[in-house]
């Protein structure tokens, strides 16, 4: 099982392994210090690279999009995927049906902040004669207020639980995105109240894991919701 994470004060990749008792439980990549100052990017797997996608650069929100090659663990310069069509900070990546889903984030904006999931941004892959080309398209939801939320695929769809409304206090909602009527859907709430919980689906429920309270203290209580 091989861990990837992404430190942005460090601005860099780290890697953690199961396969041997006697690895150091995280370690850096090589040459893992991104080329441009990222923070709080959408970051996903795609083959033997690793992706990060938008963040900001300590003044504004950016749209670039930088990739790792694990064969060679070098940043390349020729993209699989094209920058975002808009600029975007802390999104959540979610993969249903071979596509990568970027849903919701921040955009600052003349000192303003969107705080709501108003959008969801989609990888279309096309392969025509050989050549596979990708393209990112932006739809627009129905406003959602949970800030920081966990999301997953849940079935094909896009689950979000948990998060906060821009004051730092925490909600326990939970909601799924319809991906064919962009309308959302809402479930049972989480019976604790936590943002940025880590969510999965196993069998017929949705497990949350962690997450901050509003205070920002790390949770160590699971919660479990069967749908």
């Amino acid at each position: 099982l091989h861990v990837f994470q992404y430190t942005g004060d460090e601005d860099a990749l780290s890697h953690h392994t199961t396969q041997s008792s006697s690895t150091p439980p995280w370690r850096p990549l090589p040459n893992a210090r991104c080329p441009v100052f990222l923070r709080y990017p959408a970051i996903f797997g795609d083959g033997n690279r690793l992706v990060l996608a938008g963040g900001g650069d300590g003044s504004s929100t950016v749209s670039l999009v930088k990739e790792y090659c694990l064969d060679t663990n070098q940043w390349v310069e020729s993209n699989r995927y094209p920058d975002l069509p808009s600029p975007l900070l802390k999104a959540y990546p979610v993969k249903i049906a071979g596509e990568m889903q970027l849903v919701g984030g921040y955009v600052f904006t003349d000192q303003q902040i969107r705080l709501s999931i108003t959008s969801i941004t989609t990888c279309e892959i096309k392969e025509d004669q050989g050549e596979t080309s990708r393209t990112w398209r932006t739809d627009i939801l129905p406003p959602l207020s949970n800030m920081s939320a966990g999301a997953c695929n849940l079935f094909g769809s896009v689950a979000v639980a948990g998060g906060h409304l821009g004051d730092g206090k925490c909600v326990s909602g939970v909601f799924v995105l319809d991906l064919k009527s962009k309308e959302w859907l809402q479930l049972p709430s989480l019976k604790t109240a936590c943002n940025r919980p880590s969510l999965v689906v196993f069998k017929q429920h949705l497990l949350s894991f962690s997450g901050l309270n509003s205070d920002f203290n790390r949770l160590s209580s699971s919660q479990r919701l069967e749908l």
